[in-house]
């Protein structure tokens, strides 16, 4: 069962106790209503300042919202606080301050330690106490810190904090001697965020050094230097061994997945839906997936039903395809017409994107041009409308417009036919494909699928190592504009997918209780850490 945590301030700030904090973030701020723990901003502490994420039973990220966010991290038996702008993984024990080294100081502490600390009994207590410097020692290193800190922050009233941590006589107290010797954890945690914040955060001239001690105190857990990445952490994420070599050979496409990922983040709640609901169309169609693929391509395609929910209908959109084209797409995949009729599925009705004028009219003629110009740009054979029905989409898209489609039924709305296509067409063993865990086997299958909106699509081939943008951009008939749709639809996907996850994992509302429908979740470490890439800015 995972303890509580709790945050205590410094004693010369108190030292009031703050939990328990049993989810996995501990927000802290100047703005009562988004924070767990409300601070004055008149010191600048900002509305949202840090976020305190917890690991396991002894390790956390302590993470900055933002650039602005003055962090300062204090170590057990160091005496110096390091300044840190990026996420930094912290132990039981060990604190962190805001604004400045003097601000506001909080050490993390966990309710399953203070029952192991009861259990040692008092004997423990006293030998740690021994090691302890002495009373006189002690007060003489806090008035030489003190003196010269008091000329060298910006706020006037550090002075203040250690005069009254001295005189009050707080210096000598139990709790904070025996508190600082006791909770000794270790640095490290094994996820390897330590390493990835030295790597994002240490200066040019010991960054060899410290990345080198870093690495070797992992005690032979060799997680390796791409857990600090972006390609890296996605991979993680989707538990597939595609994505680090993919976006690292492929500067197109990691460029279009990293303004993805910030687009995505940023409406991460429209989301939720299909991590909270077990019946989603994503819940049922990943389930489809599953039945027959490894979670490594399944948690990548199975997001391509992962539309945001406040696109619209869930059956109908309006896209803009591979030619530039505004056009209706359906279903939870949101397939084009053309689309679907290239990825193999047997009944599609033929579908138009009209003014709604248009639509609810009785002028058929018109209906039925806008119907054989979708025939028309998917190269088929023109096709006669004559008697036949036309259904209007019924739902109101933006600028006014409807879809309309022929009656009958469409395999882009039945899960169990797009199950069966994507097996057929995209599955791991399919003919045409590189094999699964061949280079870039992930990266051209969703490349394939958005080219199946292409009229050239026939003309086309996905078996190769080389990177899919390359591949597919050296292809007759592909042109600057549908590489880039390609490119683009891909990154969509792997943003979605990456998205939908983390936010599970990172749901305090989840905690003990994860949604079984997105199979095993990510690291709430890789999740954190990606989440940082993105609000700092740092994924390019």
């Amino acid at each position: 069962m995972q303890s509580a945590t709790f945050l205590q301030l410094a004693p010369e700030f108190g030292g009031t106790k703050y939990g328990p904090f049993r989810g996995g973030e501990i927000r802290l701020g100047s703005d009562p209503a988004n924070n767990d723990i409300s601070l004055p901003s008149d010191v600048g502490v900002l509305a949202q300042h840090v976020r305190v994420l917890q690991q396991n039973e002894t390790s956390y990220i302590v993470a900055p919202v933002d650039r602005t966010a003055t962090v300062f991290i204090w170590r057990q038996g160091k005496n110096q606080p390091k300044q840190i702008s990026t996420p930094m993984a912290v132990n039981i024990g060990d604190g962190f301050s805001l604004v400045t080294p003097e601000g506001f100081r909080f050490y993390i502490h966990s309710e399953a330690l203070k029952r192991d600390r009861e259990q040692a009994g008092s004997g423990f207590a006293e030998r740690a106490m021994k090691r302890m410097p002495t009373s006189r020692g002690l007060l003489e290193e806090v008035k030489r810190r003190g003196f010269a800190k008091v000329f060298t922050t910006r706020l006037g009233n550090s002075a203040m904090y250690a005069y009254r941590f001295i005189i009050t006589g707080q210096i000598f107290s139990p709790m904070y001697i025996v508190a600082g010797i006791m909770m000794v954890s270790g640095w490290f945690f094994a996820t390897g965020a330590t390493c990835s914040a030295f790597s994002l955060n240490s200066s040019a001239n010991d960054y060899a050094s410290k990345w080198q001690e870093c690495k070797d105190q992992r005690d032979g857990v060799q997680l390796g230097e791409d857990r600090a990445s972006v390609p890296g952490v996605t991979q993680s994420i989707l538990a597939a061994n595609d994505w680090t070599s993919a976006l690292r050979g492929d500067r197109e496409l990691y460029q279009a997945y990293a303004r993805a990922l910030d687009a995505t983040f940023q409406n991460r709640m429209s989301y939720e839906v299909h991590y909270k609901r077990g019946d989603s169309k994503l819940a049922q169609f990943r389930s489809g997936l599953a039945r027959n693929n490894t979670d490594g391509l399944v948690n990548t395609l199975a997001y391509a039903a992962a539309w945001p929910t406040n696109t619209t209908s869930r059956e109908w959109r309006a896209i803009e395809d591979s030619e530039g084209n505004e056009v209706c797409a359906r279903g939870p995949l949101a397939l084009t017409y053309r689309q679907a009729k290239n990825l193999g599925l047997e009944n599609v009705q033929v579908d138009a994107l009209v003014t709604e004028t248009v639509a609810i009219s009785k002028n058929i003629a018109e209906k039925q041009e806008a119907l054989a110009k979708t025939v028309e740009r998917a190269g088929q054979e023109p096709m006669s409308f004559a008697g036949t029905t036309i259904l209007e989409g019924g739902v109101s898209l933006a600028g006014g417009r409807q879809c309309i489609s022929t009656e009958g039924t469409d395999d882009r709305t039945d899960i169990g036919a797009l199950v069966r296509a994507f097996n057929r067409e995209l599955g791991p063993s399919v003919r045409g494909l590189p094999d699964e865990n061949a280079a870039n086997w992930l990266t051209l299958r969703l490349f394939k699928l958005a080219a199946m909106d292409f009229t050239v699509y026939r003309d086309l081939s996905f078996q190769t190592s080389a990177s899919a943008s390359s591949f597919l951009g050296n292809q007759p008939g592909v042109t600057s504009k549908r590489l880039d749709f390609a490119t683009k639809y891909s990154a969509n996907i792997m943003a979605r997918a990456v998205v939908t996850r983390c936010s599970a994992t990172l749901d305090k509302e989840l905690i003990g209780n994860p949604p079984e429908h997105l199979g095993k979740l990510p690291e709430l470490t890789q999740c954190a850490i990606l989440k940082a890439f993105v609000e700092y800015g740092r994924l390019d």
